[in-house]
Parts: structure tokens; sequence; C-alpha cells
């Protein structure tokens, strides 16, 4: 290849760096929304940093975690399959998995015998065949709840929003009312490419599904899928429309628990409605004295709806 080439191919590798990193930001919110409470922002505005959080320390009782222990023993994982080997032999509908597969072969034959006509003749049949086959999928499933919490160990997290006025969120957030928000420019800031937008679900997350397990089991599935990135951004469904994201970082357990980040990045600060004024002052005076460009707001409430107006506390120009 001569040098021309060779000089073109980079160009052309760049080319579709450059496409790509541009269309990785494209897809970030113009702004990323801090919620926490007044001496917390206190302390992020005065050392420029953001303070990293294991999955436990987010209080959020259904996200696994280090302490999370797999929520299901080889008892159940027996019983879920004498459930379904019980479905797909006295059900109206063929079996799903593997014609190949050895239970799939038993369904198979057992339905064409007609041999059983309920659960506890099925149970009895199957108290032989299955426990070796139950112990081997169990095994299987405490790897794979191992490896997630390998996966765990040195992940450290950090929530945003895409809102900096919400009202749910200021109350759950940001000290019921009495907290402070941060708003920052996402698309200036390189630490915000790491973060990754929540997925909401009506189901908790799980390091292993007992069904998964169920279903590789019985031959309906060739591998349990595992995707933990995923599993570490889900969250209740209900929540759906505080549209958060999370910064995911590797972090070893002796390093820092913060990140830093440039004065440039504030857009703003929210003051919460329940804020007292010497605080509010005191908050003023900090982030005055880190930019004249850092548009400051105050909650106030509304006197006919449970609402919040954010009144400007300096000159600048509108958010």
């Amino acid at each position: 290849m001569n040098l021309s080439n060779i000089v073109a191919l980079i160009l052309l590798n760049l080319a579709v760096f450059y496409e790509e990193s541009i269309d990785k930001m494209a897809d970030l919110p113009p702004a990323f929304a801090y919620y926490g409470s007044f001496q917390g922002v206190m302390q992020i505005l005065k050392h420029q940093s953001l303070p990293l959080f294991k999955s436990e320390e987010l209080r959020d009782p259904f996200l696994p975690n280090q302490s999370t222990l797999l929520n299901f023993d080889s008892q159940a994982l027996f019983e879920r399959a004498v459930k379904y080997m019980t479905s797909a032999i006295l059900g109206k509908s063929a079996p799903k998995g593997s014609p190949n597969h050895p239970l799939q072969k038993a369904i198979i034959r057992w339905r064409g015998d007609n041999r059983f006509s309920n659960e506890d003749e099925i149970r009895e049949a199957l108290v032989g065949l299955l426990p070796a086959m139950v112990d081997k999928s169990f095994n299987h499933a405490k790897d794979l709840h191992a490896e997630w919490l390998a996966f765990i160990e040195n992940k450290r997290l950090l929530p945003f929003f895409e809102n900096a006025t919400d009202s749910e969120l200021w109350l759950l957030e940001a000290e019921r009312y009495a907290g402070v928000v941060i708003k920052f420019k996402s698309a200036e800031g390189a630490i915000f490419e790491r973060c990754v937008p929540v997925h909401y679900s009506k189901q908790p997350p799980k390091t292993v599904s007992l069904e998964d397990c169920v279903e590789l089991m019985v031959g309906e599935l060739n591998e349990i899928p595992v995707d933990f990135m995923r599993l570490l951004v889900t969250q209740n469904y209900q929540y759906r429309k505080q549209k958060e994201w999370r910064l995911i970082i590797e972090r070893a357990p002796d390093d820092e628990l913060c990140l830093n980040f440039p004065t440039e990045l504030i857009q703003s600060i929210y003051i919460g409605a329940a804020v007292s004024k010497a605080k509010s002052e005191q908050m003023c005076l900090l982030v005055k004295k880190l930019s004249s460009k850092i548009n400051i707001f105050h909650a106030k409430c509304s006197e006919k709806s449970y609402e919040f107006s954010f009144l400007k506390q300096n000159g600048l120009s509108d958010d």
C-alpha cells in the first residue's frame, strides 16, 4: 500500500471516528441536573468535585449490589421446572424448545402417549430425572451471579436527570425542597460521555432470572442472556418521567470516590423553596465567586397549584 493510500485510510478512519463521536454527543440531552442537599452542593461547588457512589449507596433496594444474594435456590428451580413440564405435557400448545433436547424429547413422547393426567404423576416421574439437570443449571446460575459481583465491585455511579425543575425530584432527591440543583452543560463536558440513560422496567432487575434458568434447562434457551450494564441502569417504570441518566465509571477501592469538573460546565444553580434566606445568600455568594456567568434561580411556591416558579437571582440571560 503506497503512502497516499495510507493517508487516505487514516483520514477515512478519523472521519468515521468523528461522526461516531458527534452521534454519541447528539444522543445526550443538552444539560444534566444533579440534585443534592444544600451542604452537599456547597462542598461540590467549593471543591469542583462530584461524589461517586456504590450501587448500594443509591438507596434503591431493588437495584442489585455486592450484598445481593441469588434470589432462588435449587429447590425453587426444581419446583418451577416441574410446573413448566406439567404445562408443556398437559397443555394444548406444542412444546417450544428444541426437539433434540432430552427434556423436549420426553415431553413430546409423553404428550403422544397421554401418559399423565395430573401434576402429581408428572412430579413422580421427574424425581429421578430432574435433580442432576437442576444442579447443573443452579451451579450455572451461581457462576453468573458471581460474575455480577465481580462486575459491580469497582463500578461507581452518579445519577443525573434531564429536568432541573421537577417537583417530585425536588421532594425525593433534594431534601424535601431544602436542597440545591446544579445544571451542567452536557455537550461541553467529556465526563458526560460515560452517561447511560436509565432503562425503565415494570419488573425489578435480577442478576439471574429463575425463568431463564428453567428455559435453559428444558431447552427453550441456548444460553442465559446476560447484560450487566443494563441491569445497573434499570429503574422502576413508575419513575419514567424523571428521565434519569447514570454516569458509570471504574474506581478501584483505594481510588478517590469523586469526579472533578471545570467550573465552565456549570450552567445554572437552582435553590430549593425550603432553603432559608440566609443560606440562599450564602449559596449566591459562593456561586458568584466561581463565575459571573452562572445563572442562579430560587424556587417560589405557586399560589394556585402545587408547582414552583424559579425566579432569577442575578442579571444574566434567561436559562
